[in-house]
């Protein structure tokens, strides 16, 4: 009895011994992996920030990233934290805001005189859109802009302020800039549908049918 009495008690030891090794491995396993996941994203930032200085352009606000700033303590945290990891304050109560950029106006001139041999371009900025600028449609005569507009109704009022030309460069599709007779590239954006192929929160919404669309107009 005593040898299996002894046997039952080493069975248990051992079991118990396997599973503070599987703890520890599991355990370990994670921390380190951990670990990693830290110190990629530490040195990717660091490159990121060594990029930027060599470039000469300026460092991103923390929050840019996701990250937000404690208006207790002034402490950055990580975009998953819940609370300060400084003062422990709830990140409901604590969290800075900071106001949206304010949109620039738009410049629409009364006329835009082109002239023979003019180059004129309308060009749309797809980054205004996450900048907050109101130049999503630029009106560039021979290089220079002469106006802007943050909505394709603006656009429309920029190509109706033209005088003195007959035929406008545009990029319907996002795969090169091509020349466009002016009147229908101006029946375009007053058609239903904006005649414009790229990234654009106006590029998906139907509006009240304007006028039909003159032959030749730009594909949308």
């Amino acid at each position: 009895m005593d040898t299996g009495g002894t046997w039952i008690d080493s069975s248990a030891e051992a079991t118990v011994a396997r599973f503070v090794v599987f703890v520890l491995l599991v355990g370990g396993g994670a921390l380190a992996g951990w670990t990693l996941v830290d110190l990629v994203r530490r040195n990717r930032s660091r490159a990121g920030r060594a990029a930027r200085g060599a470039l000469g352009r300026p460092e991103p606000a923390p929050w840019a990233g996701g990250d937000w700033a404690c208006g207790r303590c002034k402490s950055v945290n990580r975009p998953r934290a819940r609370s300060c990891a400084r003062c422990h304050g709830e990140r409901a109560t604590v969290e800075m805001r900071f106001p949206g950029v304010a949109g620039e106006p738009d410049v629409i001139p009364g006329e835009v005189h082109g002239g023979p041999g003019s180059i004129v371009m309308l060009v749309h900025d797809d980054a205004a859109h996450t900048r907050g600028l109101a130049g999503h449609w630029t009106l560039r005569v021979n290089g220079v802009s002469t106006g802007s507009a943050a909505t394709r109704d603006g656009a429309l009022a920029l190509l109706r302020a033209l005088r003195d030309t007959e035929v406008v460069v545009f990029d319907p599709k996002g795969d090169g800039y091509a020349p466009y007779a002016l009147a229908a590239l101006i029946a375009a954006f007053e058609g239903p549908k904006l005649p414009f192929a790229g990234p654009c929160p106006e590029g998906g919404v139907r509006r009240a049918a304007g006028p039909g669309p003159a032959a030749g107009r730009p594909p949308g």
